[in-house]
């Protein structure tokens, strides 16, 4: 489903002078016998996420992998009681919409609410179900921590929060033209994805989005380009074999939505771990099981009927390297690329530098190069020189041992080891009970 821009409220009537929404009573179409049988069989393929990567790549998108198949598990979590909520950062022209934008058309209409923008007021003025159980894509949106534009986004953070939003709102009778005010409420859960080209998320928001990133390097660059010239040369997928693959899509995400609403468990939630000393690990931590969750129903029809409410481990396996440079993001543990970074200042023989000359070195944007050294300061790879003046830093290297981004997140095999060893223990005690039976039996 889709909205057109909405527009500031009007003051005298008290009615969002938004354009109207379209399709908001859309349900899906049902499934033919066809449909529903090629669904199954790919919602069933053992590599069920390389075909997924492989779909989006035909579609349009090149490199990405990451965020592509990211990006996807957030609109399938529309499904999920508590669906996942994301912005995608990035520079200007990094392809961060253009990302969003094409793995939403492997959605069907129904699974979708689609706006450029929505005023505060306007959530409350959509029509019932507008926004259940749907990824909701918004555009670009500026992020500033001033009291107007956190006030401007109180109805999205309750309902984001609590899954729905209500408000007192005034309403002219047409009738008789008197005012009178009625409580409005918007109802989800809903998942929830936007863009934006700023480096920080406003505070108030940051706590509710898995912060995703769009890649700025210059073999990402290399690879648009190369994709733009096959498709300029006619040698890329043709449009009824995309629109063979967004058909199979659609088809797979009608049939999941039969499961909407249903519980997904973590039976070894518990075991999974992430460092703990900074306060920011609480919305890490629920983050994972977000994606783990999600990964789970995707792989619904791969499980026996009594087990598909449950992750398996395969689901974390699957979920873990997309949510592991995340968590290390977050909790600034050096990723691979923070390893490489190093690496190539060592090699550099530079005692000391600036974010330009780390520029010039990586052969990355400014802006790119300050990121990357601020998320070395912040590991204490990196610290200031006495040459560090107000409008210009320089770095040194600390000399601070690398550690693996693996520390920041309980490994598939260390999770594996953990499931396994109670239950080598439990077959132990009963093996130690049943030769302790048989002996006294004996005696």
């Amino acid at each position: 489903m889709s909205c057109a821009t909405s527009r500031e409220n009007d003051r005298e009537t008290g009615n969002p002078a938004a354009a109207p929404v379209s399709n908001t009573g859309d349900e899906a179409p049902e499934l033919t016998e066809t449909q529903r049988r090629e669904a199954e069989e790919f919602l069933r393929s053992p590599d069920l996420f390389d075909r997924i990567a492989k779909d989006i790549e035909e579609i349009g998108v090149v490199g990405e992998q990451e965020l592509s198949l990211t990006v996807y598990l957030v609109f399938t979590s529309r499904v999920l009681p508590k669906p996942l909520k994301a912005v995608v950062q990035g520079p200007t022209s990094a392809g961060k919409t253009f990302v969003v934008e094409k793995v939403a058309e492997l959605f069907p209409e129904e699974a979708l609410f689609q706006a450029t923008s929505l005023s505060d007021q306007a959530w409350f003025y959509l029509p019932e179900g507008a926004v259940q159980h749907k990824a909701v894509v918004l555009g670009e949106r500026e992020q500033n921590n001033s009291p107007e534009r956190i006030d401007t986004r109180r109805a999205w953070r309750e309902l984001m929060v609590s899954g729905k939003a209500s408000r007192a709102v005034t309403v002219k009778n047409p009738a008789t033209g008197e005012f009178t005010v009625e409580m409005k409420t918007v109802r989800g859960p809903c998942a929830f994805i936007e863009t934006t080209t700023s480096e920080a998320v406003m505070e108030e928001d940051a706590s509710r989005m898995l912060p995703l990133r769009a890649c700025e390097s210059r073999q990402q660059t290399l690879r648009i380009i190369e994709r733009v010239a096959l498709d300029a040369a006619g040698q890329s997928a043709g449009p009824e074999e995309i629109k063979a693959i967004v058909a199979r899509h659609h088809a797979a995400q009608r049939l999941l939505a039969e499961y909407e609403g249903e519980p997904m468990d973590i039976p070894y939630a518990r075991l999974i771990e992430v460092p703990v000393d900074q306060v920011i690990a609480r919305r890490v931590y629920a983050y994972v099981l977000g994606v783990v969750r999600s990964v789970a129903r995707l792989r619904t029809l791969q499980k026996p009927p009594e087990l598909r409410n449950q992750a398996d481990l395969a689901d974390y396996e699957i979920a873990y390297p997309l949510i592991r440079p995340f968590v290390a993001r977050q909790l600034s543990v050096v990723t691979d690329i923070d390893r490489e970074t190093v690496e190539r200042l060592k090699e550099s023989g530079l005692r000391v530098f600036t974010a330009p000359q780390v520029a010039v070195l990586l052969r990355v944007s400014d802006r790119h190069a300050r990121r990357r050294l601020a998320m070395l300061f912040s590991s204490d790879m990196i610290e200031d020189t006495d040459g560090t003046r107000k409008n210009r830093r320089e770095y040194r290297l600390t000399g601070r041992a690398l550690s693996g981004a693996e520390q920041c997140l309980t490994t598939p095999e260390a999770l594996r080891e953990a499931i396994e060893e109670p239950e080598a223990i439990q077959a132990e005690n009963e093996h130690s009970d049943a030769l302790a039976e048989v002996m006294s039996d004996g005696m």
